[in-house]
């Protein structure tokens, strides 16, 4: 079992809302919405370095990049 932590300046862990495996829910606030991309693109090199990618890579590409952003903005 991972334990993941909140990202820097959020209180809550992030959250995979829909059991898919990816951790959509930045925030840790229970939904998903814009302020969770917002918070992804703020903390990319954090997550990079302090999360499983895996949970945070919505294109498979292996990596944290602007691409997870713009996948997670089609999620909307």
């Amino acid at each position: 079992m991972t334990l993941l932590s909140p990202q820097p300046d959020q209180e809550y862990t992030p959250r995979d809302l829909d059991g898919e495996g990816f951790y959509e829910d930045l925030t840790g606030n229970g939904e998903f919405s814009f302020v969770d991309i917002v918070a992804y693109f703020h903390n990319m090199d954090w997550i990079e370095e302090n999360m499983p990618v895996e949970y945070f890579d919505f294109n498979g590409n292996g990596r944290i990049d602007f691409d997870d952003v713009v996948r997670m903005f089609a999620m909307i």
